[in-house]
């Protein structure tokens, strides 16, 4: 009777609790965001969106021969468009809302996939909470125009995959894209979550196999998992409409793709797989040059900068994931699965690919910023 009582409670709570919340962050943001100076890419940032800007409006070509014209532009070209005759303080300080907006845009959307995937909306509170006080993520949220918009598309890019996976529609497959090719063009990076939708489409249809299913024996037993009339093969069709979409997508929001995109497509995977930057970073006492860093350097920075309680925290979720995986014991943690196995993939893969071709990384981890919510989850297991 009385964890009835709290539950109804608890639930009553909700509607002032995330209120609360949600437009005390908004507020805060909004009353902070001109504290913040230009920071050290500012000026490059914004030479992505005028050169792009200007191929897309007057066809001007220096983008050809621009430097900086693989990185991701269709941000930086919305900033550009905003801010497009202003005084050069007024485009920063308005470039640094955008960013933060979109950063709480993804907050808002990492509620709504913290909460379906844990089914509490308290623990999807949380997951917000946790992501908004790392205290390095809340600081580049202002002015990172970079990362804080990778991550928080990947966010959103992820709970689109979610729906799209529980249950196929030509509908899903849209919306969920537009948030791959949108994740896609900000950083090609972002090609994971095609990877992982077209992987997690065909192992639920039983089409490609591990060990005969038999590592994740209930993966394709999901609750939730909606059956749809000739089933494999209408999955197929949605998933090869997603492909088609999403890679059209692509190239529409990447205007360095639009004279030659599979040979400026190559040629960006090339580059940015491992930037040619010959600088040199601080780490551990010793200048080290970035293309040549030890592979402890990202896990190092992120244990410096996350609080010891949300490492701990993280340790005892994935030990309750990897155990679950293996063992499920109840129907919760078998439909469960699928899920663990999206965000396990999504806080280690980026980081080995980053270590296996020994990508360029300066001074932190802002470039793995977006397996931090991943981090989050896992978290969350443990709770």
């Amino acid at each position: 009777m009385k964890n009835i009582r709290f539950s109804s409670m608890l639930q009553k709570a909700k509607w002032v609790i995330l209120p609360i919340f949600f437009i005390g962050f908004l507020y805060l943001g909004l009353s902070i965001y001109r504290d913040y100076g230009t920071h050290y890419d500012e000026e490059a940032q914004m030479a992505i969106g005028e050169h792009n800007y200007n191929y897309v409006i007057s066809g001007d070509k220096t983008l050809i021969d621009f430097d900086d014209r693989y990185y991701g532009a269709i941000f930086e070209v919305i900033l550009h468009a905003v801010t497009l005759g202003m005084l050069r303080t007024e485009q920063i300080f308005t470039r640094h809302l955008g960013v933060f907006l979109t950063f709480y845009l993804g907050v808002v959307f990492f509620y709504f996939l913290a909460k379906k995937i844990t089914n509490n909306w308290f623990l999807g509170l949380m997951a917000c909470l946790l992501l908004v006080l790392h205290p390095r993520i809340f600081a580049d949220s202002f002015y990172n125009s970079k990362d804080i918009p990778f991550l928080s598309f990947f966010i959103i890019a992820s709970f689109s995959l979610l729906y799209y996976i529980e249950s196929p529609s030509f509908f899903k497959a849209t919306m969920h894209a537009i948030t791959s090719a949108v994740l896609v063009t900000i950083r090609l990076g972002g090609g994971i979550v095609p990877v992982l939708t077209v992987g997690f489409g065909l192992f639920s249809q039983g089409l490609i196999k591990l060990r005969g299913n038999n590592i994740f024996p209930n993966f394709r037993n999901l609750q939730g998992l909606k059956p749809l009339k000739n089933f494999t093969h209408n999955r197929i069709v949605i998933l090869f409409y997603y492909l088609i979409l999403c890679a059209i997508l692509v190239i529409f929001f990447s205007p360095i793709l639009w004279y030659n995109p599979a040979s400026e497509f190559i040629n960006a995977l090339q580059r940015m797989s491992n930037y040619p930057w010959g600088g040199k970073v601080l780490y551990r006492g010793e200048f080290v040059t970035a293309t040549a860093l030890p592979w402890h350097y990202i896990p190092t920075w992120i244990l410096i900068t996350t609080p010891v309680g949300y490492l701990i925290f993280t340790i005892l979720g994935l030990i309750t994931m990897v155990w679950g995986l293996f063992h499920p014991t109840d129907a919760i943690s078998r439909s469960l699965q699928w899920q663990d196995v999206y965000i396990l993939i999504w806080l280690f893969l980026p980081i080995t690919i980053g270590l296996l071709l020994h990508s360029t990384f300066y001074d932190g981890w802002r470039h793995m910023f977006f397996v931090y919510p991943a981090m989050v989850l896992v978290m969350l297991r443990a709770l």
